[in-house]
């Protein structure tokens, strides 16, 4: 370790170097000096990262990017070492960086209340706002196709048939959950290579804890752990901070009937992260985020399985089947999205064949939606944009006592609803009025986007 040290151009001497975080890939130590300047230290992991100085490269260059911006988030920063490099090699060929550590940041493993979550939407939403206008294409893929869902599950295909192991025998009811899928998880994907949904800088490790929250005023500080910053899509960025911040138990719970979706905290998660960077978002991301939560979660599910039957290579554990535990909660976890039964997962309506997500109510079932728009959000931000109201969702024929009624979001296209007025001046109207609430009957028409 002394000798990784002495590579840096510290702040005075090492006094202490002792083991800090929890992260499944790297190791993570803090230093302080003599100076009182305390620094992160991590060995890179070779076999999650077959190229580190690449990664290096990716960090440094997002990372002084975002700095040049008013966004307020507090971003690392690497530390020089000899040659002018921004990392260092020791004896056995590992990689080192460090960078200074933040203090007076709260890092947490889960929300406390609702606006814990929404402050974590905040920093990984001004994260993407910010890198809207960088040119994704000159990032190096550390990891070539992290989440190309369709790849992900040729890959456990290999691991299936190979069989490495002998563990494919105990994992029957897993693969037949991920069988039964396979239609849906190649959704985005194929939305991708249309052109459908653009290619975004993404964080790609959007768990609560990589988000550093400030220890008195709660608001967001700074987006941690800068690993997997790659091209990809903002839906899974969206999706994951939701799978891992959201979910109502530890990612190796073993009892999964302590496993279902927070939807509390899913909208506020939804409400912070569109408060900071819905207007750089297209309206097809924007309709694609709770089917993002979905895919991510069976597309992680579908990682601890293969590590799993491969002999647990990648992620770190503590017990012999705990990549098979994570790999149960993340399906338990999916069932609760999906689940047509209120309480846990029936309004967030996430599944490809209806991402508008009304439930499974098809759009000429619906009589009319009531939208509520409020000026201030519960949670601290604004709503006064372009199709971010409350809504209620009727059933033809029905009355409000036998309503469908649910807590979302909605946008409207030109020409989505009929009236005296278009759509887009209806909200017009709404978001320009003072009013602490607007209400409005709207009858639906093909072309509604609506999401929860």
């Amino acid at each position: 370790m002394e000798q990784v040290l002495q590579q840096f151009c510290l702040d005075g001497t090492p006094v202490s170097c002792e083991p800090f975080g929890n992260g499944h890939i790297n190791r993570t130590f803090r230093v302080t000096c003599s100076s009182g300047r305390v620094y992160t230290l991590q060995r890179i992991n070779r076999v999650a990262f077959r190229h580190p100085e690449e990664l290096i490269e990716n960090i440094d260059a997002v990372s002084r990017f975002i700095a040049k911006k008013n966004t307020g988030l507090e971003m690392i920063r690497l530390c020089t070492a000899r040659g002018g490099r921004k990392y260092a090699v020791d004896a056995q060929g590992e990689f080192w960086r460090a960078y200074d550590y933040i203090s007076g940041g709260l890092s947490l493993e889960a929300p406390r209340d609702c606006n814990d979550f929404y402050q974590a939407a905040v920093a990984f939403g001004k994260f993407q706002q910010a890198l809207a206008d960088f040119p994704a294409a000159t990032l190096h893929e550390t990891i070539p196709r992290f989440h190309d869902t369709e790849d992900r599950l040729c890959q456990l295909r290999a691991s299936v048939e190979a069989d490495a192991c002998g563990r494919v025998r105990e994992a029957g009811p897993e693969l037949a959950f991920i069988s039964a899928r396979e239609q849906e998880l190649g959704t985005l994907c194929r939305m991708l290579r249309s052109g459908a949904l653009p290619l975004r800088v993404t964080h790609n490790d959007t768990k609560l804890n990589n988000v550093l929250l400030d220890e008195k005023t709660g608001l967001a500080r700074s987006v941690l752990d800068l690993d997997t910053v790659m091209p990809g899509l903002s839906a899974y960025d969206f999706g994951d901070a939701v799978r891992f911040g959201a979910s109502s138990a530890a990612e190796d719970e073993t009892d999964l009937s302590k496993v279902f979706l927070r939807l509390d905290l899913y909208r506020a998660f939804l409400e912070g992260y569109l408060d900071a960077c819905g207007h750089a978002l297209t309206e097809n991301e924007i309709s694609v985020l709770p089917l993002g939560a979905k895919i991510i979660t069976i597309e992680l599910g579908m990682r601890f399985l293969k590590d799993y039957l491969d002999g647990d290579v990648y992620f770190k554990i503590d017990r012999p089947t705990q990549n098979l535990d994570r790999c149960r909660t993340q399906f338990k976890l999916v069932a609760d999205m999906a689940a047509a039964r209120g309480g846990h997962g029936s309004a967030m309506a996430a599944d490809a064949a209806d991402p508008a997500g009304i439930g499974r109510l098809p759009l000429p079932d619906i009589t009319f939606l009531s939208l509520f728009h409020r000026k201030k959000s519960p949670f601290g931000g604004s709503q006064r944009r372009r199709g971010l109201f409350l809504l209620t969702a009727h059933r033809r024929g029905g009355s409000a006592k036998t309503a469908r009624k649910a807590h979302g979001l909605c946008s409207f296209p030109d020409g989505a609803f009929r009236g005296r007025k278009s759509a887009r001046q209806k909200v017009r109207t709404a978001t320009s009025r003072a009013d602490k609430k607007f209400v409005h009957r709207l009858p639906v028409t093909a072309g509604a986007q609506v999401w929860f």
